[in-house]
C-alpha cells in the first residue's frame, strides 16, 4: 500500500503567491518590477530633495524648501505603503479563517 501524502501545515509555503501565481503571470511580474522602481525613484527622490533643501539659502528654505520637503515625506509615506503594505500581497496572504 501507499502512504498518504502528507498534509502541509506550512502556511508560508501553502498561501506562497510568488510561487503560485505571480511569478508565472506576466502582469504580475511586470507591476512588481514596476512597483519596485517605483519605490527607488520615490527613495532617491527624497535623499535629492532634503540633500537640495539643505543647501539652500536661508531666504529660500521657508519659501520653496518648505513644500519641496512636504512632497518628499508624502514620497516617502508612499515607498512605504509599497514596501509594507502592497508588494507583500504578490508574495503572501495569510488566509485565517476567523477574519473570512
Amino acid at each position: 500500500m501507499s502512504e498518504p501524502t502528507p498534509i502541509n501545515d506550512n502556511h508560508a509555503e501553502m498561501l506562497d503567491r510568488y510561487k503560485q501565481h505571480t511569478q508565472h503571470c506576466s502582469s504580475c511580474r511586470t507591476a512588481v518590477k514596476n512597483l519596485e522602481r517605483l519605490q527607488i525613484g520615490l527613495l532617491a527622490y527624497f535623499v535629492i530633495i532634503i540633500s537640495g533643501v539643505a543647501v539652500l539659502p536661508d531666504h529660500w528654505r521657508l519659501q520653496l524648501g518648505l513644500p519641496l520637503v512636504i512632497t518628499a515625506l508624502l514620497g516617502l509615506g508612499a515607498y512605504s505603503w509599497l514596501k509594507f503594505s502592497l508588494i507583500p500581497k504578490f508574495y503572501f496572504v495569510d488566509y485565517i479563517h476567523a477574519e473570512k
